[in-house]
């Protein structure tokens, strides 16, 4: 089954609503709106796959519905850190990840095309510890990357500047 419901208890009655949800094979890696429609959509990957699908809410149906699927190469996925980094107001997508479970993890970008994700991963060449913080450190308008560099476990910045990451 794909779907979950969900209970609702409006005055005494118990309702399950159909919320267009996967079910338990499926973990949610990040909230964002890919759309710009002022909902939260809900990026999920499928357990033990390179399956990930997201899920946009319809104000109209009053449940999710799939948008889009997608699949990434076969690897370990730590964290997926939906950011605008190329200011165009469609969160695209950091994706700190590993070919197996233990650091360092790889830094890649999927962009958002104005509300489609492109499943081309964009290789930063970055290798860290941990998951990276992202911000303006420089306060230029555009967020930065922190991370933690696995040969001398000291922190390093990563600068956007229009999509060209500089150190």
């Amino acid at each position: 089954e794909l779907s979950t419901k969900m209970l609702t208890y409006p005055k005494s009655s118990i309702i399950q609503i159909d919320t267009g949800l996967p079910n338990d094979k499926w973990e949610i890696v990040a909230f964002t709106d890919i759309t710009r429609s002022k909902t939260a959509d809900i990026i999920y990957k499928q357990t033990n796959t390179s399956l990930f699908s997201i899920f946009h809410y319809s104000k109209k149906t009053k449940r999710y519905n799939l948008l889009q699927n997608f699949t990434l190469p076969n690897m370990y996925i730590e964290s997926v850190q939906p950011i605008d980094f190329e200011m165009s107001g469609y969160n695209d997508l950091l994706i700190t990840h590993s070919n197996n479970s233990q650091p360092p993890y790889h830094l890649s970008i999927i962009k958002n095309q104005k509300g489609y994700i492109n499943s081309a991963m964009i290789d930063l060449g970055i290798e860290t510890m941990s998951v990276p913080f992202v911000f303006d450190f420089n306060q230029t308008g555009a967020f930065d990357i922190l991370y933690t560099d696995p040969k001398t476990l000291k922190l390093q910045f990563l600068f956007n500047k229009k999509m060209n990451f500089q150190s």
